[in-house]
């Protein structure tokens, strides 16, 4: 076996981010200056240097000019989002319909049986907020662009409460990972419909209705019509 050779910009990279998620350097503190780093691990500025560009590059480390490099609220999601060009490819958006089904469900029924009064508040909240913009919806001849765009991060959002309330953190970060290609999927799902529907309406109501469904079934402990929801929302979605 071959025995893997580790430069000392790596070296030093690792023992940086060790540090930190170790918390001896926590979310907005100020790292030692690269002067001061490199005499305590014993190598050169540029060594230094190179070890904290790839901290900044996955978003663990933030360098200000004439500051200096601070710790970072490290957010998962923002970085999958920096990178889903990357991995993201058209014949994936074919697997999402099945990777919906599969991961809410699964969640609902973690939800059913875990979610709190306040978790409860949270998606009841989320539901709100879609149908609040239906209703900005519904009086429009032609539908604002803009707008669209906020019914499915609305949309997004519910789904990504159910997510939440499963307790899973797993499940929430396979979520992350696809956020990307389920909002591609919807937007182009909604955008087809509204081009093949006469009344935009209707096709709102019916939205509206999936959601609330979901989220009465959840809030009364009911995880067989919770399913039928979702799988009906999602099979739906599906019939283009």
């Amino acid at each position: 076996m071959k025995i893997r050779k580790t430069s000392l910009p790596d070296e030093i990279y690792s023992q940086i981010k060790g540090s930190i998620k170790k918390g001896e350097w926590a979310p907005g503190d100020k790292l030692p200056s690269e002067n001061e780093l490199s005499e305590s691990f014993g190598v050169n500025r540029l060594t230094v240097r190179m070890a904290l560009q790839k901290l900044n590059a996955l978003g663990i480390v933030e360098t200000r000019v004439g500051e200096g490099t601070y710790v970072t609220d490290f957010s998962f999601s923002k970085y999958i989002g920096e990178i889903s060009d990357f991995y993201l490819e058209p014949e994936m958006l074919e697997n999402v319909c099945e990777f919906r089904k599969a991961l809410e469900i699964e969640c609902a029924r973690c939800a059913v049986e875990r979610a709190s009064v306040e978790d409860l508040r949270k998606l009841e909240t989320a539901c709100d907020q879609y149908d609040a913009i239906c209703e900005r919806l519904f009086g429009q001849p032609e539908l604002d662009t803009d707008i669209l765009e906020e019914l499915i991060e609305a949309d997004l959002e519910f789904h990504h409460e159910i997510v939440n309330l499963s307790k899973n953190t797993l499940y929430r970060y396979s979520f992350e990972v696809a956020r990307e290609s389920i909002y591609r999927y919807l937007h182009m799902i909604l955008v087809k419909r509204i081009e093949d529907t006469e009344s935009h309406r209707e096709l709102l109501i019916r939205a509206c209705a999936h959601h609330r469904d979901i989220y009465n079934a959840i809030t009364n402990g009911d995880f067989e019509t919770c399913k039928d929801a979702i799988s009906e929302m999602i099979d739906y979605d599906a019939k283009l």
